[in-house]
Formats: C-alpha cells, structure tokens, sequence
C-alpha cells in the first residue's frame, strides 16, 4: 500500500520536530526544573533561623510584636490592592488556598496593666513573665505561617512561569501544525488566549509577590525596600505520630501552657489581694462605707480569675484533639498527592524518553508536562499546609511528641 504525500509530509514535520525539540526538553528541563521549587539553595534561609532574628532575646517582645502587626498590615494591603475582588478563575486555578489567613493569635489570659491595687506583687510578676513568654510563642508561630504561606505563594508563581514557558511553545506547534493543515485557526487562537491568560494573572500575581516579600524585611527589623531575604523550601518530614492517649496529652499541653501558669499566678494575686483588702479594716484605709463594697469587689476578682483559667483549660483541651486531628488529615492528604505525582512523573518521564527517540509527537509531551506541573502546584499547596498545621500543633504540645514515623491513634 503506497503512501501518501500528505502523511509523508507530516512523518517528515514530526521527525525534525522531535530532533529540534529533544534539544530543549529533556528530563532535567522540565521534571527537575518543576521540583527545583522544593529544592534548597545555599545561603536561603530557614525557619528558625528566620524565627530567631524576628524574636531576638535581645530584642523586647513589644518590639517583635509591632514588627509581626506591621508585617501582616503590609500583607494584607497588598492583597486589598492587587485582589480586591478576589483572585478570579485563572488565579484560583493556580493559585488556590495560596493565600493562608494572617490571624495575630491573641492570648486568651491577657493580663491588664492595672487589675489589683497591690502593687509589686511577686504573683503579678510571675504571671507577667509567663504572659511574655506566652507572646513569644505566638510570634513564632504566626511567623512561621508567614514563611510557610510565602514559600508556598513562591513555589505556586514558580510553577506558572515554567507552564508559561510550555505554553509559549505550544503556540509554535499549533502554528506549525496549522501550516500543514494539521489544526484549524481557532486552535492556534485557543492556545494563545491560554497563554495571554495566564500570563496576565502571573504578572498580576507577581506585583503583589514583591510587596509581600517587602513584609519579610519589615518582620526582621529590615528597611522595608532592603534587597529581599531568600527563604529555603520546606518538606513535611514527619508523616505520623507515635500512639498517644488523648487524656494524657490534654493534659501535658494544659501543664506546659505558659497561659495556663500565668492564669494560676493571676488567682494566687487575687487571692492575695483578698487578703490584704479584709485586713485593711485595722488601718485607716479600711475605715468607711466602702469596706464592704471593696472586699465584694475582691472576691469577685477571684471568682473571675478561677473562670478565666476553666475557660482557657477547656480551650486548651479542646485545640489539642482539633489541631492533631487537623494535621494527620492534612498529612494524609500529602502522602495521597505525592503518590500521585509519583504516578504522573513516570508517566511524563516515560513520554518523554519516546519523544527523544522520534516516537512522540512534540505537542503530546508538553500535554503530559503540564499535567505534572498540575499534580505538582496540588502537591506544592498540600505541604505547606501540612506544614502550617503542624507548627500550629507545636505551639500547644511538646515537639519531641510529633518528630516519630508512627501512627497516631485518636482515642
């Protein structure tokens, strides 16, 4: 059976195509510049190191806390600016649960500067310090989901870019296609409206990049337009938990909380404020109708600061279950989407090895490579989430309960 012209010519096209092509996409090109996002580079820096400039020891943790406030008004700017309505379909494609809400934790035992008329009061200073204590623990975490966030929104950006690129060249096949009567012009124009799209949202999405990146400058003590930081990407390494019972951990987490001491310190100065404001009827100061009302509004004190600790213990409780159980959902959801890129890497690895060897069309494998970025962009988005959950988690249990390879057990 003789073949025809017109399937000569288009062997001939896809031959030189996959010769000129191999040049530039190979495996190194398109899956490890994809996972390059995840790789680390020397001088980036990383979480601690970042947590430990943002909450210098020398530094007072008044200083530290205007620094997060500042940090996360400039985020948030940012976002009002760039996204006022929200970030659209393109962006919600690439950028979905990119953006990780910015809540400055609050501590549930705040201590007035003023409560008591005891002054110097050894119970005051205790729960003070335990109060500081307490806050620093809250900007290190919140600064964590600061680094976590940003890397995550960095890897996202990362990703668009290189499918820009394949896009870019998917172009040139349709047009070369379109030559020989392979496409129609509406392919070509579908594919350049996907490539204008997309880079319409990255551009956008990259303006409101750089001003976050400014916030890191501002976290750290930094000019606000000082050459930004590099920070190095991060990989959820703890997949699991050894058994625990439940109980026990509430109840660890309630022992370690330094609001938790702080609330007992309160109750200790209430109490001795109770007692000094009984005692006073020997001294002048006692003397008068306002005794009575004084020691009422004493006891009240005490009565507020016994619920103020039941209402902190019962949250406390109660964040352990949801944060664990938060974190090995997320975990889980991390090990399903890793197996699938797994999947697709040597499924795109093996589309490409035909291509290099002429029995793969050029348009097929940047298909294929745009899948791969796909699985990547979810499996990129579920790992700084599990990461986030898991600092959550460490900021109300001990970390040496979370850093085993076992299965948790919620009981």
């Amino acid at each position: 059976m003789k073949i025809s012209k017109i399937k000569l010519l288009i062997f001939s096209f896809l031959l030189i195509a996959n010769t000129t092509f191999a040049k530039d996409i190979k495996i190194s090109e398109i899956v490890n510049k994809a996972e390059s996002v995840m790789k680390v580079v020397p001088g980036q820096m990383d979480l601690e190191t970042l947590q430990s400039i943002s909450l210098n020891d020398n530094t007072d943790v008044q200083i530290s806390y205007e620094r997060l406030v500042q940090a996360q008004k400039q985020i948030a700017q940012a976002r009002a600016e760039y996204f006022p309505y929200g970030v659209g379909t393109i962006l919600g494609l690439y950028f979905t649960n990119a953006f990780s809400p910015l809540i400055l934790i609050e501590l549930v035992s705040s201590l007035p500067s003023k409560i008591f008329t005891v002054q110097k009061n050894k119970h005051l200073r205790t729960a003070q310090k335990h109060t500081l204590r307490a806050v620093r623990e809250n900007i290190k975490n919140q600064t964590a989901l600061i680094y976590y966030s940003f890397l995550k929104q960095e890897a996202l950006l990362k990703l668009a870019q290189i499918e820009l690129n394949l896009l870019k060249q998917q172009i040139e096949v349709k047009n070369e296609e379109l030559s020989l009567g392979l496409a129609t012009e509406t392919d070509v124009a579908n594919s350049e409206l996907n490539f204008y799209t997309l880079n319409e949202a990255v551009l956008k999405y990259k303006s409101f990049y750089l001003e976050e990146r400014k916030a890191l400058n501002i976290l750290i003590g930094r000019r606000m337009n000082a050459k930004p930081i590099d920070l190095a990407p991060a990989r959820v390494t703890d997949h699991g938990f050894s058994v625990v019972d439940m109980s026990g951990l509430e109840s660890m987490a309630v022992e370690r909380s330094h609001e938790i001491k702080a609330a007992n310190a309160m109750i200790r100065a209430s109490k001795s404020n109770r007692r000094a404001t009984k005692w006073s009827i020997i001294s002048f100061s006692g003397i008068g109708f306002g005794y009575i009302s004084r020691v009422k509004k004493s006891q009240s004190q005490v009565r507020e600061a016994y619920l103020r600790r039941e209402l902190l213990e019962n949250t406390i409780r109660t964040s352990v279950y949801t944060k664990i159980s938060n974190y090995k959902n997320f975990v889980e959801i991390y090990e399903l989407d890793s197996h699938l890129y797994d999947g697709t890497k040597v499924m795109v690895t093996g589309d490409i090895n035909e291509f290099s060897v002429g029995q793969r069309a050029k348009g097929s494998v940047l298909k294929s490579a745009r899948l791969l970025l796909k699985d990547l962009r979810v499996l990129v988005r579920t790992n700084y989430d599990a990461l986030i959950k898991q600092s959550d988690l460490k900021r109300t249990i001990p970390v040496e309960l979370i850093t085993n390879n076992n299965v948790i057990e919620l009981k």
